[in-house]
């Protein structure tokens, strides 16, 4: 039943909806929040971002509506207990990229997402009175007092009234979405200090030297290297960081902790380098 489901799903979830489905990834949403940010700026437009927090996604959904709205798309009442993104507003504008570009305005995932729209106060307005519905539909609760609002080609004091309009925190730019850090300038070392403390934290908890050599070379492969790339597959890192990451990874390598260094056994670009061409 799943894989039939599989073959529609593309069809009946909004594309707005970043991931869970074939084809569409978690970082296609933070990229997305960098670039409409640099076009706004860019184009000296004003706008904003509501950053939303939903209270227990998964705990609260009414599936009264939920059976109803797989009714509305057409699945017959045996699909019914499956789930599916909720609707759209014609109330909410969005923003209009160029060239004849997507409207864009709204980057759901799972319980981490992201309104966005031209500055407006009625549009905001909007907004809240949709989630309102929508929990009212839904039993899927909007936590407005700890979402957050953001504010491009507006004043602090704009950002502030506005968030008290909404009943929402004021925040400002950098901030972090789906793990990633959002419109910083990641040329510079400092904006890569979550990259350095979640390598920090990680290795904190492990004795390097109660494991053995291929215990240690696991760790570094399924947990260490793919924290690191979900970085780099959005942003590209200076040298240095590449350098520092590297350091603490072979100080753990080779029984250390990530600040001692001990001796290095083989030259690190052979133990770097692919299996296949291992001689």
């Amino acid at each position: 039943m799943a894989n039939r489901m599989r073959m529609v799903l593309d069809g009946v979830i909004s594309d707005s909806q970043s991931a869970f489905l074939k084809g569409r990834f978690i970082l296609d949403g933070p990229l997305i929040v960098n670039e409409l940010i640099s076009w706004i700026k860019k184009n000296k437009k004003k706008g904003f971002f509501l950053k939303i927090n939903f209270e227990k996604a998964y705990d609260n959904v009414n599936w009264k509506f939920v059976i109803s709205i797989l009714s509305q798309i057409g699945f017959p009442e045996l699909w019914c207990k499956w789930t599916l993104v909720p609707k759209n507003a014609d109330l909410i504008k969005g923003i209009s990229t160029p060239f004849d570009g997507p409207n864009i305005s709204h980057l759901p995932y799972a319980d981490d997402s992201i309104v966005m729209g031209e500055w407006d106060k009625q549009e905001v307005v909007n907004i809240v009175r949709v989630l309102r519905v929508f929990f009212i539909c839904s039993g899927l609760k909007t936590n407005i007092d700890k979402s957050n609002l953001y504010g491009i080609g507006v004043g602090t004091e704009n950002i502030i009234d506005m968030a008290n309009v909404v009943g929402c925190r004021p925040d400002y730019f950098p901030f972090k979405y789906l793990g990633l850090t959002v419109r910083a300038n990641m040329n510079r070392i400092v904006n890569w200090s979550p990259v350095y403390d979640i390598f920090r934290n990680w290795l904190a908890r492990w004795k390097s030297q109660l494991l053995s050599i291929g215990g240690r070379v696991v760790i570094i492969k399924s947990v260490l290297e793919s924290l690191s790339c979900y970085y780099f597959s959005l942003y590209k890192a200076p040298k240095k960081v590449i350098s520092d990451l590297e350091s603490m990874i072979k100080k753990f390598l080779w029984g250390g902790s990530s600040e001692e260094k001990k001796m290095h056994w083989i030259n690190w670009d052979r133990v770097s380098s692919p299996k296949k061409m291992e001689v």
